[in-house]
């Protein structure tokens, strides 16, 4: 790596040269990489290619994931989630014994795999809520019952010193590997104060189709009284939305 130390500071490329900034100071480097017209080609490549497709697969489902969930998020995610969660996929495509290398895709059967997957890489479900979850599925009526039992708020809740009230999230994704499909049903309770006792919350959710597997997730958010009015706490840290079962 070299510094430009003259008057005339470049970007860009200049034969096998790169100019850039970074840091605030002008650098330059030599051209690095393999040619992509070889990658796709040559025979000494072909494991890239075959990583380079499983990972595209992945991805895509991430982000078909991540746009369902796109009105659940904004209290949950953090800058990590886009590739921790790239990476799980990943994984579970992995674990498909029936295709070969490079061909290997997300499989139904393999979707429970994906459950202790936490949104926030701060906070796991299992650290904020030390509560029963119910849930149940009714193929007929395509309709998913969640129940949180009433509890004594302290015993069951560990929230920030600031927080004053907690909100539970129930989400349902109705998911089609093979279609490449990802349909969002979510239900978020009334705001609830952290401490006395807590009322049982019932949540019903209807999904689209019972044809496919429902992937449940379950969240706890944190808020606090500021004007008299309940505010998201702004640095949502202690959130946690994790994939709790596939149904």
């Amino acid at each position: 790596m070299a510094y430009q130390k003259g008057d005339i500071k470049l970007e860009g490329q200049l034969g096998d040269l790169t100019f850039y900034k970074q840091g605030g100071s002008h650098r330059a480097r030599v051209k690095r990489g393999v040619d992509p017209k070889r990658i796709a080609k040559d025979p000494k490549f072909e494991r890239s290619r075959e990583n380079s497709m499983e990972f595209g697969r992945a991805s895509a489902m991430a982000k078909k994931i991540r746009v369902a969930l796109r009105e659940v998020l904004p209290l949950f995610h953090e800058g990590t989630m886009q590739t921790r969660l790239n990476g799980r996929i990943l994984q579970v495509i992995k674990n498909d014994a029936t295709n070969v290398r490079g061909e290997r895709s997300l499989a139904a059967t393999d979707l429970p795999l994906l459950i202790g997957f936490s949104f926030n890489a701060a906070s796991a479900w299992k650290d904020v809520y030390f509560g029963a979850v119910a849930r149940s599925f009714d193929t007929i009526t395509k309709k998913i019952q969640v129940v949180f039992p009433s509890y004594w708020g302290p015993a069951v809740i560990s929230a920030p010193k600031d927080a004053s009230g907690i909100r539970f999230s129930v989400v349902a994704l109705a998911m089609d590997p093979e279609k490449e499909s990802c349909l969002c049903s979510f239900e978020h309770s009334p705001i609830l104060p952290k401490s006395g006792n807590l009322p049982e919350q019932l949540f019903e959710l209807e999904v689209a189709t019972a044809d496919t597997p429902i992937i449940l997730l379950t969240g706890l958010a944190f808020f606090r009284e500021k004007g008299g009015y309940d505010m998201p706490i702004e640095q949502p840290m202690a959130n946690a939305l994790d994939i709790i079962d596939v149904l």
